[in-house]
């Protein structure tokens, strides 16, 4: 596959020019030379673990033969190795254009630079045709764009009986009070920041009821499964478990499957999208 640039020029908003700025000073702080495969071939399975979780659904979707898979906003590409992996025809795309340049260094690396074709754009003016992608699938995305525009472009771009799966922080209002409480914002700061795993922009926000009703009206419809409960502690407890399964998640897991009616208090939200 060849890597294309868009072919019109976009007149990006001040928002959209403060996320690029962002994203291309951030991915010079990470270290992406190695890929972890484990979420899409390890004998394990972490049905507990959103990510874990979208990948499983990433392979349950996947049949026989090559399919054509969007990877909307792709970041810097690891998401993309992964879904070429598992045997996608991926196309991705991320407003940063240092995210596309390791990107494509990546998927050089692992050998998938036939398979999988990067490009320069915005979520809410795509630049492929109408319905010509089986499956779409974003990580952390949403919350980033104008969904009253990207929305629409994710459902022009997907094939009839096509498949679009989103994982996004949602606003959990009871919580997202105390969490914005001047007493936890001194302890535990959520402005912007680049710490990696962490990152916060300026512009980003969690998604609300009333964003999750415009994703729902313009798809007639949406699935949802909700992670983080408890486990929103981790951040102060990854350090102790590593790249261990999270017991705190388990223990979610757990709770929203004895008592479902507890799983909007979760802070994460897997969303699944079919076009009729």
């Amino acid at each position: 596959m060849e890597h294309n640039s868009p072919r019109k020029m976009i007149q990006k908003t001040e928002r959209q020019k403060r996320e690029e700025e962002y994203y291309n000073k951030y991915v010079g702080l990470l270290s992406v030379d190695d890929i972890s495969f484990d979420p899409i071939c390890s004998n394990s399975r972490r049905p507990w673990n959103s990510y874990w979780h979208v990948y499983e659904l990433a392979k349950s979707y996947y049949k026989d033969g090559k399919r054509n898979l969007l990877d909307f906003g792709c970041g810097c590409g690891i998401t993309s190795v992964r879904f070429a992996k598992i045997g996608y025809e991926v196309n991705g795309f991320d407003i940063s254009e240092n995210n596309i340049e390791v990107g494509n260094n990546l998927a050089k690396k692992y050998g998938f630079e036939k398979q999988i074709n990067l490009s320069l754009q915005i979520a809410e003016q795509l630049d492929y045709p109408p319905n010509h992608f089986d499956i779409i699938i974003g990580f952390d995305i949403l919350h980033h764009v104008d969904i009253k525009m990207a929305i629409p472009e994710c459902l022009r771009v997907l094939k009839s009986n096509g498949i679009a799966i989103f994982r996004e922080p949602v606003e959990v209002p009871i919580l997202d009070y105390v969490r914005n409480t001047k007493i936890v914002k001194y302890i535990v700061p959520n402005e912007k920041n680049f710490t990696p795993g962490i990152h916060i922009t300026d512009d980003e926000r969690k998604l609300t009821k009333c964003d999750i009703d415009i994703i729902k009206n313009i798809f007639g419809g949406i699935e949802e499964d909700r992670f983080t409960f408890i486990s929103r502690f981790d951040r102060f407890l990854r350090k102790y478990y590593g790249q261990r399964s999270s017991p705190l998640e388990i223990i979610d897991y757990i709770i929203f499957k004895i008592l479902p009616f507890t799983k909007y208090l979760g802070e994460d939200a897997v969303f699944v999208l079919r076009k009729k």
